[in-house]
């Protein structure tokens, strides 16, 4: 049996249940009211993950138009490592969870900037050490993961990593915005992004794989005030409050990262790239954790205290003041 064929087996039993377990039953009735509702705020929604799908592939259009099959191999092999951990930490950092968060709090602006404040915290704890880490080993994982034949592919997994900091850390913008009502500011973003990403590939695509993941990672790091410039307009957040979260993280991360380096140095001739890798990440993570206690112990705790689901809740992340 086919994947496909389990997926559809799988939503037929769930709509079954659904029936059996529900009053409720459909009608023909058509409410204009509420289509109007529906259709202003789900038509921006198409119209970001329309830009989505062209900004996903434009780097890899003209790549494979201008310089071949190869290089687009080993472009894609690096553009699949860069999704595969932005996914991971959009997943780890709880932008899901976020996404209801901040809609629960978007009549009360004063906790839903406190929110915004947690979530980029705690998303920057684990996001900028990941990100590092991924760069300085990446010849380590080419290797293991995918093999020697893949090394061209390390320089550009590198820049890229670069760029996982700015969208995970960053898609809590854009998640505030969308909370308060505001998906069309969101496709605005997306129709400056777009035709900057195009120029942007355009222009690099002649100079090879790297030039184009330099110009992916330029273009994002010009274009992250934006969206907080947005965020600012609805929730008056402060930028020297905002990026006051990034320090802990930021400066244990270079610990890590000059420790992780040490390491690279002293054993690279020594072991093979498993147990190098094995080593330095065993290693990068004590420092890390350790590091981090020192400076700011009580960041440790609320990471443990957001981690518990129960936990992840309006009230418990943000005290309601008037209590």
């Amino acid at each position: 049996m086919s994947l496909r064929q389990k997926a559809l087996i799988s939503d037929v039993v769930q709509v079954l249940v659904l029936w059996w377990a529900s009053d409720w039953r459909p009608k023909f009735q058509f409410s204009q009211k509420h289509f109007q509702n529906l259709f202003s705020f789900g038509i921006n929604i198409v119209g970001i993950n329309l830009l989505l799908f062209f900004n996903k592939r434009t780097d890899d259009f003209l790549i494979g138009y201008f310089l071949g099959p190869i290089p687009l191999g080993y472009y894609a092999i690096a553009y699949q490592a860069f999704t595969i951990i932005t996914q991971l930490l959009s997943y780890v950092t709880g932008s899901p969870v976020a996404r209801s968060l901040f809609s629960r709090l978007q009549q009360e602006p004063e906790r839903l900037r406190q929110a915004f404040y947690t979530v980029t915290r705690v998303a920057s704890l684990i996001a900028i050490p990941t990100c590092i880490g991924v760069t300085l080993l990446a010849p380590e994982l080419v290797k293991v993961l995918f093999g020697t034949q893949w090394t061209k592919s390390i320089p550009v997994i590198q820049i890229l990593s670069f760029v996982s900091v700015v969208n995970s850390i960053g898609s809590f913008s854009n998640i505030v915005i969308q909370a308060c009502g505001k998906p069309s500011w969101n496709l605005l973003l997306g129709l400056i992004n777009t035709p900057a990403n195009l120029i942007a590939f355009s222009v690099a695509v002649r100079w090879g794989i790297v030039a184009v993941a330099l110009a992916f990672a330029i273009r994002a790091y010009l274009f992250f005030p934006i969206p907080l410039f947005c965020v600012r307009q609805l929730i008056d957040i402060q930028p020297l409050v905002y990026f006051r979260q990034f320090l802990v993280p930021l400066v244990a991360s270079l610990i890590m990262a000059t420790t992780i380096f040490v390491a690279q140095y002293a054993l690279r001739n020594l072991l093979n790239s498993f147990l190098l890798l094995g080593i330095c990440i065993v290693l990068g993570m004590s420092i890390y954790l350790i590091t981090t206690w020192l400076i700011s112990p009580n960041l440790i705790r609320e990471v443990f205290r957001i981690a518990n689901i129960n936990n992840f809740f309006p009230k418990r992340i943000i005290p309601n003041k008037n209590r």
